[in-house]
């Protein structure tokens, strides 16, 4: 899966979850928040495997960060 693949799903499916949480707003909220969760997500990926993908899998480590970069292009 491309990180722009990989991008497109976790924002779709966090949209779908806080679609279901709000009351009001429109579709341009849900991407909002959709993309802001989706975000935390990969940090928290990047975070926490931070040498172990910088040291051992530079390339799993670029594609989180490429995954991160097109979804802030969503």
């Amino acid at each position: 899966m491309t990180a722009k693949e990989k991008a497109k799903e976790l924002v779709e499916k966090f949209r779908v979850e806080v679609k279901d949480m709000m009351m009001h707003g429109d579709g341009e909220d849900e991407i909002f928040y959709a993309k802001r969760c989706a975000l935390i997500c990969v940090d928290e990926i990047l975070e926490s495997h931070y040498k172990v993908l910088i040291g051992v899998m530079p390339k799993v480590y670029n594609y989180w960060k490429e995954v991160e970069q097109e979804i802030n292009e969503l």
